[in-house]
Parts: structure tokens; C-alpha cells; sequence
């Protein structure tokens, strides 16, 4: 159809340049004068700023350096400004700081770097203010309010700027801490003691002291290790039994009871070690804002090649096509659908494009339209749950429509539920209108931010925890009791080379989960939700009643062929394979597995009776299929056929490699850049038809005069100790721990050689292989002349395990 196409899209300037501003206060009961006098008394003592010596260096200036340093000290170099007056019952004295290096910790405490003075652009003016207030009209008696506010002035860099306020934010607090320590009378602190124009929120105060995160790792250590004997006992055939999450009301993936279980290799499980020395080591960054006045890039961008695609992140971010690419190729490519018209909220069907002109949708021809949809969000979404305001974490559930318009990505509106349980929808727009309302440009950016905020919690929680890891450890225990519990405890045969075949891609799989259960989103430490819209501890609920809502898991949402027609694609025939490159690049990926899997099935099981004979083959289908076990829903309960066998280790394979590497390494390119695809967001989206008058009650300085202000888009933003700790755990996450496609050994040599079965096996092995290199050739050339590259199902990138 004919559709008008936005103008060409110029980068927004939504860059802020302060001031950055933080006020903590306490209330002091006493005579003006004699506080002032105390506190000017304590002022060059050691103990002022807790933690911190302080030394005249002559001239005013002091050095404020660590109590007790480490090989690199913390310090501040400031000139002392005395008291005098700002107005009438209010004086104030100031340090005005000239150097300073100090450390930022990770949101997770496991990874901290440092940030100086060289990182800031010259004429950046920081100051920390202490101010005496005496308002007589607001405080009864002899009461002094008490202030420190930090200040800092004329900076480009936001990145350096917002952690050092929040760095010099938790040293006034222990500052006030100090203060009122040494007064006698009963002292309060004033409620909402933190004003803060950056964290208005608040936040986690990023000084934790480093002896309680050592704790912590102390504590997730001790349970990771406490009677998992299997990390040193390599070869343990033990039973795995199938434990449930005890969901009341809620069917779920089992879990193992016996953790690291079924690894037959020490090199394998020194993999996972090295895992988890990972958590409690510093990992290396760099700071790009030190050397780019980009305000939004990754403030803080691990070294290594993985995190180069960050700058094409940088470069595209804004746009609208760039945004539908995400849709389609980021870390989330498995909720875009193909859209049916009929079935579309009446809303989409009042949209005017920037002629005026109503966008009659029913024009466009069937795979031109596409809708991204996430009911499965609803009870965690802003306004329905009720964590939201109490963490300061939000999103909304949207539902986005697109459409591929002359060859490009093209969205046409962002629609949103505002009122509980799915209602009263609102659809925000690029150009045009909707009804009557027009959608100002940077209320757009945040449009966009939102829907990738939502779409962040179907992946992480839906698509990469549940139908990636949870679904993996599955198959993982039922394999494992299968082929080693059976065949070398109980002495039952079988065919075990197909046990050699699946052997390396449930590798680590079951150590890993259960890392992520003691770490990522276990009460203990619950990592994710520092910066996660959804908590931790409400993953397996999310997944679960998404999950027992189907009824034919395995037949619709497993395997890469059932799950894209499940969206409305076929893979065969789908005409816009270049823009949706998972679905390009995916479909060659599964063939190949698929042909692959068929040779060696074929050699192994030459008749349909020689499978239904196999006691091992159908006691890991039983595994899987048997409510009382793996409880998969729709897995075949017996292996009947060859044919039946192919497609459904076919299946497995890519749901343990391609399908979790699409998902999994592409965290990097899509977590890392804040103005782009935030886990979660510090401000809920204010409705379109009434952002004016819903913002000016709260802050007037987050409205322009038609438009929200850039302030507002920084204070929705996450913090950069948020995105500090999402980089730290996507760097994790993406940690190559197996062999790719690229470069992967075969499973069976240590199968018999004399055996014509197995060296047919061997050479099917050997030729996929080398068609996994002559596809990495292929891939690589499309990608030099794509408009953005897609990387994330190269072979070289594809894990042959779901072991990270």
C-alpha cells in the first residue's frame, strides 16, 4: 500500500547539562550561633565525612583522603569557603572541590571502577554546600535545619556528573550521621531526607560498606557449595529427582534437586567455577564518557570485542527503524506477530499520518502489518503492581504496531494501558495523530523507551529464564537419568550414542540454573531487581501463569519452525526475511541442525521398532513428557518413530543453542546503552491526553512549553549504578563457557570405531561442522552490506550448550 514516510530523522539533542543537584537534611534542636560554632569546630577534624582523614594542605585547601586505604586511596581536594550569609536566618560555608578520585560499586557490589576529575570537561564547577537555616515562620523553638547539598555546574559529561552525585550524596548522609552524633538533645531527621533532582526515587546508597557485600558473597558462596558434592565428584550417575516450585494454583518446568549432576568431564565443571570467580572478582571497564560527549552511551562499556556493537547501538538509537529492527532482531525477536486487522484495538484504527490523512490499516497486504503484544505483563505492570512505587522501578504494558512500508521498518503507533487490569488505552504516535492528539517529540522518546522497558521483562523473565533455562533443565535431567543414571547404575542398554550426541548440549545447563536461582533472582541476593521492572522473586510466577495458560507447550511455542508460524510467520515464505534476519538467519541454522540429526538417527535406528525397543530413548522422552516429571506439555510420551525422534532432538538442539543464543549474547547490544532499551524505568509514562497537568502538579521543570522537558527524560532514565549493574551482569550472562558450531568436537569419538552406525554419526558431525563454517562466510557478507548488522546467530556465536 501507499503510506507517506516520516522525514529523515536528525539525532535529538535530549542531552542535560544541570545543574545536578542533591539536598539531604537533618533538624537540630539548639541555639543558631552554637551549632554554627560546633560545626565549625568539628569542620577540619577527621570523622567530618566518616570514613575520611582530613588534612590542611595551607592556602584553604584540604585533602579529604580514605581513613584506611587500600593500594589506591580514595580522595577529594577542596578549597574550605567559611560561613557567611545567603539570606536572612541562613548561612552557609562551601567546599569547592578542585581533584578527587574516588570508586563506584556495581548495584549487584561485585564490580566497582573509578572516577577523577580528568573525566569531567573543563569549566564542571562541584560543590558541597552546608547550610544553616533558621525560618522561624516553619520551626518551633530553637530548631536549626541543617543542610548539605551538592551542586555541580556547567557538566557535559552525565555519566561522570550523576555518579559523583550520587558518590557525594551517600558521603553527605554519613556526614549528617556524624553530625547529629554529636549533639545531645534528641535529633529527627526530616521526612524524605533525600530531595533528590537526579534519584528522586532514592536508591540503594552506593557506599554499602564493603565488609556487608563481602557478606553477601560469603553467603551466596556457602550455598552454592553447601552439599553440592557433584562440582568435585565429576562422575556421579545419582537419580535426579524433579522438584517443583510450589506455585499454588500454577503448573511450572520441574528443577533438579541435585545441582551440577551429570557432568562426566573435570573440564566442565572448572567451566562453572570459573563462572562463579566471575561474581566475585572486579571486572575491567572504561569509561567512554571520559573521552565523548555522547551523554546517554554506555556510561561504562566492558573491553573486548563482544561490546564493540555498542557503538552501533550509539549511533542508531533514535531512530524509528532502528527501534523496529530491535523489535525484530534484538534480544527479544519471539513476540513480534504478524498483525490481523480485525483483531486490532479499535484505537489503532483512528490513526492520521502528518497529512491528516486516516491510515486506512486494512490496506496493507497479510506480513506487512505486525503487532508486538504482552498480556503475560499485566499483574506486573504499572498501575496493577504494587511493587512499583515502593522500588521507583515502572513500566506500562503496551502493545506496538508496525508495519514494513518500500523495504524499510516503519512503527505507526505505541499503544498503552493506563488503568488497572487492561484498560483505558492510549496510543502515542511518530507523526500524525491520534484522535486528536498529537505526540511531541520527546514524549515519543520515552514512547519508545517504555515499550522496550516492557518488551526487556518478557525476555529476561519469559523467553530467556523460562523457555530457554527452565525448559533446558529439563531436558537436562531427564538425559542425565537417562543415559547416566540408568545405563551405569541400573545396568539398563540401550542406544547410548544418542545419549553421546545430546551429552554436550546440557552442559553446565543445570549448575548455571541453579547459580541464577542463589544470585540473579533469589531473595539471598535478587540482583536483577536493582534495575529489573519485574522482581526477582516474581519471575517463576510471571512464567508460570503464562505457562499454565497452554495447554500444547512443545507443539506451539517449541522448535524454530512451530513457534514463528505460532506468530503468524512462515519461514518458508516470508518476503521480508532481510529486515527480520533472526527469522533468515535462524531457519538456515535449524535445517542444518535438522539435517544433521537426521543422519545420525537414521544410522543409529534403521526401523520405527528398533526406537520403540530402546528402554534408554523412551525413558528420557518419558522424562520429559510425564506430568510427574519434566511435565512438558504436549512432548511426544514415546518415542514411536524415527521420524518422531529426528524432529524432536532436532527441537531440543535449538532450543539449547540457536534459540538461546539469539536471546542471550544479544544482551549485550541491547542493555547497554540507557536511551535505548532500559530494564526498567524511574517514572511511569504519564497519559497522553493529560501529561500536562499530571507532570506541572509534581514539577513544573518537567514540562517545556509543549513537550516534556529533557529533565524529565533523565530523571525516567535508570540510574548509572542501574546500568552500571545490568552491563556487569549482561558481561556475565555472555561469558563463552562451551564450543560453538564454529568450532565444536564431536560427540562420538569415544563411541566404537567399528561400528558403521557410529562413523556415519562421526562424518554427519564432521560435514555440519564445515557447513557452519561456509554459512559463517555467508552471514558475514550480508552483514557488510546490511544496513545494521545482525550477528547474534553466526556460528561462531551459536554455544553448543545453554551453559551461560
Amino acid at each position: 500500500m501507499e503510506h507517506s514516510q516520516p522525514t529523515s530523522e536528525e539525532r535529538p539533542d535530549i542531552h542535560y547539562y544541570g545543574p545536578y543537584s542533591n539536598r539531604v537534611k537533618i533538624q537540630i534542636r539548639g541555639e543558631f550561633n552554637y551549632i554554627k560554632s560546633k560545626i565549625e569546630k568539628y569542620w577540619t577534624k577527621s570523622g567530618f565525612y566518616p570514613g575520611f582523614d582530613i588534612k590542611d594542605l595551607g592556602n584553604g585547601i584540604y585533602n579529604i583522603t580514605d581513613a584506611e586505604p587500600d593500594s589506591e586511596p580514595q580522595y577529594i581536594i577542596a578549597k574550605k569557603i567559611p560561613f557567611r550569609e545567603r539570606k536572612q536566618h541562613e548561612e552557609y560555608s562551601t567546599y569547592e572541590v578542585k581533584h578527587f578520585y574516588l570508586k563506584i560499586i556495581s548495584k549487584t557490589k561485585f564490580a566497582r571502577m573509578k572516577v577523577t576529575d580528568a573525566d569531567l570537561t573543563d569549566g564542571t564547577q562541584i560543590f558541597l554546600h552546608h547550610i544553616l537555616k533558621k525560618d522561624t515562620a516553619q520551626l518551633k523553638g530553637n530548631e536549626v535545619r541543617y543542610e548539605v547539598q551538592v551542586e555541580i555546574l556547567n557538566s557535559k559529561r552525565r555519566n561522570v556528573a550523576s555518579e559523583l552525585i550520587t558518590i557525594l550524596s551517600g558521603l553527605a548522609e554519613k556526614h549528617l550521621e556524624y553530625i547529629e552524633s554529636k549533639f545531645t538533645s534528641k535529633l529527627s531527621k526530616i521526612a524524605n531526607s533525600i530531595e533528590s533532582v537526579f534519584r528522586p526515587n532514592g536508591g540503594t546508597n552506593i557506599l554499602t560498606p564493603i565488609q556487608k557485600q563481602l557478606e553477601n558473597f560469603l553467603a551466596i558462596k556457602a550455598k552454592l557449595e553447601n552439599g553440592y558434592e557433584a562440582f568435585i565428584k565429576p562422575n556421579n550417575n545419582d537419580k535426579i529427582q524433579y522438584l517443583d516450585y510450589g506455585l499454588p494454583g500454577l503448573r511450572l518446568f520441574k528443577y533438579a534437586d541435585q545441582v551440577g549432576r551429570g557432568f562426566s568431564l573435570r573440564s566442565d565443571i572448572q567451566i562453572l567455577r570459573s563462572v562463579f570467580l566471575q561474581l566475585g572478582t572486579s571486572i575491567d571497564f572504561i569509561k567512554k564518557s571520559a573521552d565523548a560527549d555522547d551523554q546517554f552511551h554506555l556510561p561504562f562499556v566492558p573491553k573486548g570485542e563482544k561490546f564493540s556493537i555498542v557503538k552501533e547501538v550509539a549511533l542508531n538509537w533514535y531512530k524509528d527503524e532502528y527501534f523496529c529492527f530491535e523489535l525484530f532482531n534484538g534480544c527479544n525477536p519471539f513476540t513480534i506477530k504478524v498483525a490481523e486487522v480485525e483483531k486490532l484495538r479499535q484505537e489503532f484504527k483512528e490513526l492520521y499520518d502528518e497529512h491528516d490523512q486516516l491510515i486506512d490499516l486494512s490496506k496493507f497486504e497479510r506480513g506487512d502489518l505486525f503487532i508486538s503484544q504482552y498480556p503475560e505483563l499485566r499483574k506486573f505492570a504499572t498501575p496493577n503492581y504494587e511493587h512499583a512505587s515502593t522500588r521507583g522501578l515502572y513500566f506500562r504494558e503496551p502493545e506496538v504496531l508496525s508495519a514494513i512500508v518500500d523495504g524499510k521498518h516503519v512503527p505507526l503507533a505505541i499503544g498503552f494501558y493506563f488503568g488497572p487490569d487492561g484498560t483505558d488505552f492510549e496510543v502515542f504516535t511518530p507523526s500524525g495523530r491520534w484522535r486528536e492528539h498529537k505526540t511531541p517529540k520527546n514524549l515519543w522518546i520515552l514512547a519508545k523507551m517504555h515499550a522496550l522497558c516492557a518488551d526487556s521483562q518478557t525476555h529476561e523473565v519469559l523467553k530467556h529464564l523460562g523457555m530457554s533455562h527452565m525448559i533446558g533443565e529439563t531436558f537436562a535431567i531427564s538425559h542425565h537419568n537417562a543415559y547416566n543414571h540408568l545405563t551405569n547404575e541400573k545396568g539398563v542398554q540401550g542406544n547410548t550414542v544418542v545419549g553421546d550426541m545430546l551429552a554436550p548440549h546440557f552442559v553446565n545447563l543445570i549448575g548455571i540454573n541453579n547459580l541464577a536461582r542463589v544470585t540473579l533472582i533469589a531473595p539471598l541476593s535478587n540482583s536483577l531487581s536493582l534495575f529489573q521492572g519485574v522482581r526477582g522473586e516474581d519471575f517463576a510466577e510471571l512464567i508460570a501463569r503464562w505457562y499454565t495458560e497452554r495447554s500444547d507447550i512443545w507443539n506451539v511455542e517449541v522448535g524454530f519452525y512451530e513457534e514463528a508460524r505460532n506468530r503468524g510467520f512462515d519461514p518458508n515464505t516470508f518476503k521480508h526475511g532481510h529486515k527480520y534476519r533472526y527469522l533468515r538467519d535462524g531457519k538456515i541454522i535449524y535445517d542444518h541442525i535438522h539435517k544433521y540429526v537426521q543422519k545420525v538417527i537414521s544410522a543409529q535406528y534403521p526401523t520405527d521398532e528398533s526406537v520403540r525397543n530402546d528402554k534408554l530413548l523412551n525413558a528420557f522422552f518419558d522424562g520429559i513428557a510425564s506430568e510427574k516429571k519434566g511435565d512438558i506439555r504436549g512432548f511426544p510420551k514415546t518415542p514411536n518413530t524415527v521420524h518422531t525422534v529426528i524432529e524432536t532432538l532436532t527441537k531440543i538442539i535449538w532450543q539449547v543453542s540457536g534459540y538461546h543464543s539469539a536471546l542471550n549474547f544479544s544482551q549485550v547490544q541491547s542493555y547497554n546503552y540507557s536511551a535505548f532499551r532500559p530494564p526498567g524505568l524511574r517514572q511511569p509514562l504519564p497519559k497522553l491526553s493529560t501529561y500536562r497537568q499530571d507532570l506541572s502538579i509534581k514539577d513544573k521543570g518537567w514540562l517545556t512549553e509543549d513537550d516534556v522537558s529533557i529533565k524529565y527524560i533523565h530523571e525516567t532514565q535508570p540510574t548509572n549504578a542501574q546500568i552500571f549493574g545490568m552491563t556487569e551482569i549482561a558481561n556475565v550472562l555472555t561469558t563463552r563457557t562451551v564450543q560453538t558450531f564454529n568450532d565444536w568436537s564431536s560427540p562420538f569419538t569415544r563411541a566404537r570405531h567399528d561400528v558403521e552406525a557410529n562413523i556415519a554419526s562421526h562424518q554427519a558431525h564432521t560435514e555440519f561442522v564445515a557447513e557452519m563454517k561456509q554459512v559463517q562466510e555467508s552471514f558475514t557478507r550480508d552483514n557488510e552490506t546490511s544496513q545494521f548488522r545482525y550477528i547474534h546467530l553466526l556460528p561462531s556465536n551459536i554455544d553448543i550448550s545453554l551453559s551461560i
